[in-house]
């Protein structure tokens, strides 16, 4: 029984991303472009430990 909540759901899943891929359907449900930012304007990584730490 798991098994098959598991396929179903991830079939569902799997189709809702690919009609929401599709340009035609994204502009029917308003939905918008996703954005894309350039690298260098991202905010560079710190090392792990470094991040607890600040």
């Amino acid at each position: 029984a798991l098994t098959l909540y598991w396929t179903t759901t991830n079939l569902f899943g799997m189709g809702q991303v690919a009609l929401l891929k599709i340009p035609a359907l994204r502009k029917y449900f308003k939905i918008p472009e996703k954005i894309v930012h350039p690298v260098n304007a991202l905010e560079k990584k710190k090392a792990f430990v470094k991040g607890f730490q600040d």
